[in-house]
């Protein structure tokens, strides 16, 4: 229904501490693109 909120949320278990850039910039553009 419009207006109704579900929390989301993601996980990345990788390799070492850092993201890779590609990773951080899609989970970047997915944090932007589910906002309404």
């Amino acid at each position: 229904n419009p207006g109704d909120e579900e929390p989301t949320h993601a996980v990345y278990v990788g390799q070492g501490k850092h993201l890779p850039a590609r990773v951080r910039a899609f989970l970047d553009f997915l944090a932007q693109a589910v906002r309404l």
